[in-house]
C-alpha cells in the first residue's frame, strides 16, 4: 500500500512539475517576443548607423593623435599631428551638423 501511495505521490509531483515547466517555457517565449519587438522599435536606419560608426572611428583617431602629440618631440612631426587633429575636429563637426533631428 505504501509503495502504491509513494508511486501516486511521485506521479502527481511529476505532473505538477511538468505544468510549471510548460508555463515557464511559455513565459520565456513571451519575453523573447517582447524583446524582439522592443529591438525592432529601437532599430536605427543604416545611414544613422554608418554615421555613428564614422564618428566613433574619428574620435578614436583623434584620441590617438592627441596621445602622439603629447609625446612628440620633432617639430615637423608635431605640426603634422596638429594638422591631422584640426582635420579630425572639422570632420567630427561636420558629422554633428549633419546629425538628423531626434524624434
Amino acid at each position: 500500500m505504501r509503495v502504491i501511495a509513494l508511486a501516486m505521490f511521485l506521479q502527481v509531483e511529476c505532473d505538477v512539475a511538468r505544468g510549471f515547466e510548460s508555463k515557464s517555457v511559455q513565459s520565456q517565449w513571451q519575453d523573447a517576443e517582447a524583446q524582439a519587438e522592443e529591438r525592432a522599435r529601437k532599430r536605427i536606419d543604416p545611414a544613422e548607423h554608418a554615421r555613428r560608426q564614422r564618428r566613433e572611428s574619428l574620435l578614436r583617431s583623434r584620441t590617438r593623435v592627441i596621445n602622439d602629440l603629447a609625446t612628440a618631440r620633432n617639430e615637423t612631426y608635431r605640426a603634422s599631428l596638429q594638422h591631422a587633429l584640426d582635420h579630425l575636429d572639422k570632420e567630427i563637426a561636420a558629422l554633428e551638423e549633419a546629425k538628423p533631428a531626434e524624434e
